[in-house]
């Protein structure tokens, strides 16, 4: 007799009568159909259960080997099903310590809040929950950090009756994420604190990161207003370009751009020097995806820089003027003792010798060459002390005219001798506010100078105009042997050899020339000549002019 299922036939039941034959009869056969039919459902029945049984095992199995947490709960948010990985997180030993629970039965009230809140979200209105990050605290204390998706339970009919739960474990991802977090954090608080400005472009030139001091130099509050902003958009077109260029060659080439020295106008106008470097800035992989710069701000070494050379440029001018000093001392300070040496050595071992006119030429000589050593003497002083800041500086209203002829009164004798003529055009009163001494030291060198340059016959004149800037414009003309443009391009400078004898010999070192420029200068005016070859020389200078309300 078949063994049969509504699908199938899984056996057959055999039942045989050895004695007689024909020995069933039809009910006999009928009894035997419906109790093969009965076994057969049995044992359909045993399979389905067996088969059944071994798919739970086998399901549990996986769920159990799973690392993630897998559980599923009621609509009252009461487990009915843990994983090995879920009963760990909830800190038990056993799936049967939690089944039958809540969360606020395992977790702190204010974890069991939040976790409750999810479950009966998915079980009101059937809407998953994803890729949830919270975290539960395990044995130690400390935080096991989860990413869960909560899903509706349904049963055949679609009803919901729970939610399966799905926790991935994340916590090394966590850890991870905090330490890059917290490294991100040091290097960004490093890299704001540093002084020089730091920055970061992208590979289409966009700023993607400005320290304060990149945000200052670009003319922004923060580094809010700067990020995304090109330096077409920062920078003047002769600046920009240059920038522009710097990048694409690095984003091209992969070569860096070291220690190069800049300047750039911040937002107060102030001018800095920069000695910038870039590099190329690269992904994971290698490849060039922007670029990285860093400007240290030199202004501070630049201006030491420039107040080094002008020292050096004062030291070398105090140097020359050293020389040109002792040029001085060891060459024209010593001829006018040379010959008044010779004048007394002559007198004194032959003057029984010499006639009464000899001894008053020689007397002249003499004379003359004391009064040259003198003059020398005094323009020596007054310099030395000019340039040790040690000479007095007293200005007052001073009377131009009054100067004019106490100079002339000065040089007179000496230019009688040679049969020179002085003269003063001034057609009027003058007055200046200046220094009276060094103002009187100027009219004695250039009067004297003219003088000496002269020849017989020649003639001096002395003028003065007012400008119209409030200074007073003095001459001093003569018709003497004028000076070649070498020379005059010599004049008034320390480190230059310009004198020279005049028209009788007299010996001349320069060095009054340099004393009337810094004299003149101090008053706040101008010194300057004109002059021909043959013809003679004038030379001007300026001084300030007294004004009615400072009087």
């Amino acid at each position: 007799m078949p063994l049969l299922t509504p699908t199938e036939t899984i056996g057959v039941l055999v039942l045989q009568n050895y004695e007689t034959e024909n020995i069933y009869s039809e009910s006999d056969l009928q009894l035997l159909s419906s109790v093969g039919n009965q076994i057969a459902l049995a044992i359909e029945r045993k399979s389905i259960e067996e088969a059944f049984k071994n798919e739970r095992l086998l399901l549990r199995t996986v769920i159990n080997n799973i690392p993630d947490s897998i559980y599923c709960k009621d609509t009252e948010s009461r487990k009915t099903l843990a994983n090995l990985a879920d009963i760990n997180n909830s800190g038990a030993k056993s799936e049967e310590e939690i089944l039958g629970k809540t969360d606020f039965d395992i977790f702190p009230k204010e974890l069991a809040e939040g976790f409750f809140a999810d479950d009966q979200q998915v079980i009101q209105t059937g809407v998953p929950v994803l890729d949830r990050e919270e975290y539960v605290l395990n044995e130690k204390g400390q935080k096991e950090w989860l990413l869960t998706s909560k899903l509706p339970l349904k049963d055949e009919a679609g009803k919901i009756i729970g939610i399966v739960g799905i926790g991935r474990n994340i916590t090394n991802r966590k850890r991870a994420e905090e330490a890059l977090s917290n490294e991100r954090t040091l290097l960004r608080t490093i890299i704001d604190l540093i002084p020089d400005a730091i920055y970061a472009k992208d590979s289409k030139g966009r700023k993607i990161l400005a320290n304060p001091k990149e945000v200052y130099l670009c003319g922004k509050e923060n580094e809010k207003e700067l990020l995304g902003k090109t330096d077409s958009d920062l920078h003047p077109d002769d600046k920009k370009k240059g920038f522009l260029e710097e990048d694409e060659r690095i984003l091209h080439s992969g070569d860096s751009i070291l220690n190069i020295e800049g300047e750039l106008i911040d937002k107060d106008g102030q001018l800095h020097w920069l000695l910038g470097s870039k590099v190329p800035l690269r992904d994971a992989s290698g490849k060039i995806i922007g670029v990285v710069g860093v400007n240290h701000d030199i202004t501070e070494r630049k201006l030491h820089e420039k107040a080094l050379a002008k020292t050096n440029e004062k030291l070398s001018k105090t140097v020359a003027e050293k020389d040109k000093f002792f040029s001085i001392i060891a060459h024209d300070l010593r001829s006018p003792f040379n010959g008044f040496l010779q004048f007394t050595e002559l007198m004194m071992d032959e003057i029984e010798s010499f006639s009464t006119e000899e001894i008053i030429e020689f007397s002249k000589n003499m004379h003359q060459s004391a009064a040259n050593l003198y003059k020398l003497i005094e323009n020596l002083l007054e310099w030395a002390q000019m340039q040790r800041g040690t000479i007095c500086f007293d200005p007052n209203e001073i009377s131009v005219n009054d100067m004019v002829s106490q100079g002339i009164s000065t040089i007179q004798q000496r230019a009688e001798q040679k049969g020179i003529a002085i003269s003063s055009d001034l057609t009027e009163s003058f007055m200046v506010y200046a220094d009276e001494k060094m103002v009187n030291a100027v009219f004695r060198n250039l009067l004297s100078n003219s003088v000496k340059f002269s020849s017989k016959e020649g003639k001096i004149i002395v003028k003065a105009k007012k400008l119209s800037n409030q200074m007073l414009e003095v001459s001093i003309s003569d018709t003497g042997v004028g000076m070649t443009e070498k020379t005059l391009n010599k004049l008034f400078k320390m480190n230059e050899k310009v004198g020279s004898k005049g028209t009788d010999g007299e010996p001349s070192t320069g060095l009054g020339l340099l004393l009337c420029k810094e004299f003149v200068e101090k008053q706040g005016g101008t010194i300057w000549v004109e002059s021909e070859v043959g013809k003679g020389s004038t030379f001007y200078f300026t001084l300030p002019i007294i004004k009615p309300e400072t009087k």
